[in-house]
């Protein structure tokens, strides 16, 4: 698996992602203007929008879009990252003057809190970075209460991708730089060590007590064999129509060959 390549020092980590939020800025301002993204952090906000938790934990929160808005309906607030340039800018965020928020500069599998403290955890984008992706579930599930929800989202191999790695003979990764590893529902026989099976991910949930109550996929993106055709671009102009794409993006045959997956935890 690609997770399995050279490890790079803690600093050289921190030190790379603080880099990356001084330069780039504010996520808001170009990350979350992204078609699939904007879907992505929608979907998410959604989820959240009925879930009432007193205690609700944000790992790798970035420049602090979805911690603000949790901030709206949750009492007590903490928000985790390795950037500190980040959480300067999601403190700013906190719009309600009765949520407690609390941001602290820590790895993602760090332990910091004691067990059974959060009712709501949230890790969106996250997994794909860390040096351990079993150490942060270990963490998320540790961190929960009884009862209490997790919800993570990650990047997948899209039908998109899927196609383009058959036509080039060559795996194509989401972010090359940043991802240790990525995911896949489906095994990809010209390179079965690149990527990880959403089916090994769903097992290590289990392994730590966490049960997956929903799964949904974000994101659909025609082929790029599909859109060099008059028909195929004009099919693309109705898939990137968010309404329609979240319909495709909802149906059994091609929630999993979505450009991200979000799952719904239980403890």
């Amino acid at each position: 698996m690609r997770d399995s390549k050279k490890r790079f020092s803690d600093k050289k980590i921190k030190d790379y992602y603080e880099d990356v939020a001084r330069k780039k800025g504010d996520a808001d301002n170009y990350w979350a203007k992204g078609f699939f993204q904007s879907l992505l952090i929608e979907k998410i906000e959604l989820l959240l929008k009925d879930v009432n938790k007193k205690n609700v934990l944000d790992i790798g929160c970035g420049d602090g879009r979805v911690t603000a808005y949790l901030s709206l309906n949750h009492n007590k607030i903490v928000g985790m990252d390795i950037a500190y340039t980040r959480l300067l800018r999601a403190k700013q965020k906190i719009l309600s003057a009765s949520t407690s928020s609390l941001f602290l500069q820590s790895y993602a599998e760090t332990q910091l809190f004691k067990e059974n403290t959060f009712d709501l955890v949230v890790c969106t984008e996250v997994l794909e970075h860390v040096q351990d992706d079993d150490a942060l579930i270990k963490s998320i599930s540790y961190y929960l209460k009884d009862d209490g929800l997790a919800i993570i989202s990650i990047p997948t191999v899209s039908l998109s991708r899927y196609t383009d790695m058959y036509k080039f003979k060559r795996p194509i990764y989401f972010d090359p730089v940043e991802h240790l590893r990525e995911y896949a529902y489906y095994r990809i026989p010209w390179f079965k060590n690149d990527f990880v099976k959403i089916r090994y991910l769903i097992d290590k949930y289990n392994k730590y007590g966490l049960t997956v109550k929903k799964k949904y996929g974000v994101g659909f993106e025609l082929p790029l064999a599909v859109k060099r055709y008059l028909l195929g671009r004009l099919i693309e102009k109705c898939v990137r129509k968010k309404k329609i794409n979240r319909i495709l993006s909802a149906m059994p045959i091609l929630r999993k060959l979505c450009v991200y997956t979000v799952f719904v935890l239980k403890k």
